[in-house]
């Protein structure tokens, strides 16, 4: 059990915006709905500020159905409970419009004219911790251009505000957000919303359009079968106290006010599918919750400067000779927008090419025979900018490091087997054949190649560890193949040199994979991702 994220939304149905297919936008709130709107909101605040340490209470989010950036409440309120040290996390979504003028900010509008600065200057004023402020930010292609959207979230930005920024994925926009998304800084993640209403699936050709604007958009095509044991972290609250799970559950018999207990937050739900971001993002078991951090529904992923992602089971369908799908290339072209992207695989390089073949340029580089050959782009990005070909002196052949030969951005981990003669003749016996791989002449992987569905059994495995117990190896078993290695190589210490290579810590890094291999990046990388199916 962590701590809780309240959903918060009010009585506001109200916009300045004239979505034509938006029903908020034809409602002219009263004076007396605004003014309800602000006291329910601010009843809201005082109860979190009272409740927050009792029930562990570590965001508050609002999901309105109007627009709340324009009302000053909301940003007093957010302000006062980010002031509150057990609060982590508070946000709202908007249209980034931030209109409002308020007699308060007099003194802040003669320094600037543009309402975002006047609109944080105003949350600062209220006492609010920016650190802690997250902006859900929409675009609406039929009220704004892209050039003024992208001018307010830059100014979010250089304010050290956290955001996301998105928009519905309407297949006819899509040049129109092709757009927005070069113009956004590449630190911003740029999300896309399935469309509801189109009345027919996505074609290949939107679907790929999409997933190279955003690399995780497979989600929004996913609708996981809805748990509540999945949700007792989470609860929705609308103006009166009424509580939801999330925004598309049914209500519970309880009311936020009330003096519910623990049954605020037992979880209720009547829908058989999780179908949009705030239910399967708010999810225990969201596979992004690695990259999301601990308050998902906010959609702000850590910032990571690399990315290594697992091949075979991960990239592709396990044992698919066919390549990557074009889908997937569409998901590794967002996301090398964003930071370099490398191969992590237990693959040798020249398989890896086979496979892949052009499509080995969408990375910067690779991790291959799981760290036994290490290869790097002659160019790839960084913090610090482009990398030209990296450099390195040989070892003095009378170390001890004599494991590996540096050639410029290669880097070769012999594995030195004793005896090539013996694990040849324990193939034969095993009836398996025996794969070497070599790299600048030398051996740095040795696969032993059962038929198809073939496996190894315990005996064989007690029995190639016995002959490699004298070497500097070590083995492993993937479904019908076993593979030999230096011992101190695994995708957890490469991906520590590659990281080293390029100037950046492995606590930056997001690391993808399916198996046992993978484990060894899950213990070195910031962030990691155990992909269930491909």
């Amino acid at each position: 059990m962590g701590k809780k994220t309240i959903l918060y939304r009010g009585n506001l149905k109200s916009c300045n915006y004239n979505c034509s297919y938006c029903p908020f936008s034809k409602h002219k709130p009263l004076k007396q709905e605004l003014e309800q709107d602000r006291q329910n909101f601010q009843r809201f605040c005082k109860s979190v500020e009272k409740r927050a340490e009792e029930y562990s209470i570590g965001a508050v989010f609002v999901t309105p159905y109007g627009e709340a950036s324009i009302h000053s409440w909301y940003w007093e309120g957010l302000a006062h409970l980010s002031g509150l040290s057990e609060i982590d996390r508070v946000g709202m979504q908007t249209n980034l419009s931030v209109s409002f003028v308020l007699p308060e900010l007099s003194r802040f509008a003669a320094r600037s004219s543009n309402n975002v600065d006047n609109c944080i200057a105003y949350f600062d004023f209220c006492g609010g911790k920016r650190e802690k402020l997250c902006i859900w930010a929409t675009f609406h292609p039929e009220m704004t251009d892209a050039d003024t959207f992208v001018s307010k979230c830059h100014k979010l930005a250089a304010h050290h505000i956290r955001l996301c920024v998105g928009a519905v994925g309407v297949p006819e926009n899509i040049p129109l957000l092709r757009k927005l998304r070069e113009k956004l800084s590449k630190d911003i993640y740029f999300w896309i919303n399935r469309m509801d209403g189109l009345r027919r699936n996505y074609s290949f050709d939107e679907i790929r359009a999409f997933l190279e604007l955003d690399p995780f958009f497979e989600y929004e095509l996913q609708k996981p079968a809805a748990d509540v044991t999945m949700c007792q972290d989470r609860c929705f609250v609308e103006a009166d106290g009424t509580i939801r799970t999330c925004n598309i559950s049914r209500r519970t018999s309880v009311n936020w006010y009330d003096d519910g207990g623990s049954k605020l937050f037992e979880p209720r739900c009547s829908q058989k599918s999780c179908s949009c971001y705030l239910a399967y993002g708010g999810r225990a078991d969201f596979d992004l919750k690695h990259v999301f951090g601990s308050y998902p529904v906010f959609r702000i992923p850590k910032r990571f400067r690399a990315v290594f992602l697992d091949l075979d089971g991960t990239l592709t369908p396990k044992g698919d000779k066919k390549g990557i799908s074009e889908q997937i290339c569409g998901t590794l072209k967002a996301l090398k927008r964003i930071c370099p992207v490398f191969l992590a695989t237990s693959l040798p390089e020249i398989e890896v090419r086979r496979r892949l073949k052009k499509n080995l340029d969408l990375f910067s580089g690779g991790i291959f025979a799981s760290g036994a050959y290490l290869y790097l782009n002659k160019q790839t990005e960084s913090s610090g900018g482009e990398i030209s070909a990296l450099c390195y002196r040989k070892k003095d052949e009378s170390s001890d490091a004599l494991e590996c030969a540096l050639f410029g951005s290669e880097k070769v981990y012999p594995a030195e087997i004793r005896s090539l003669s013996e694990i040849a003749r324990f193939a034969e016996e095993a009836k398996a054949r025996i794969q070497i791989y070599r790299k600048h002449g030398m051996i740095y992987k040795v696969t032993l190649i059962k038929r198809r569905y073939g496996t190894w059994n315990n005996r064989e495995c007690s029995r190639i560890a016995e002959l490699l117990e004298p070497s500097g190896c070590r083995f492993f078993t993937e479904d019908n193949c076993l593979q030999i290695v230096d011992k101190k190589r695994n995708k957890g210490t490469a991906v520590e040199e590659v990281c080293e290579w390029i100037g950046i810590s492995p606590e930056d890094v997001l690391a993808v994979g399916n198996d046992k291999e993978d484990a060894a990046m899950e213990s070195v990388c910031g962030a990691y991702i155990h992909r269930r199916k491909t």
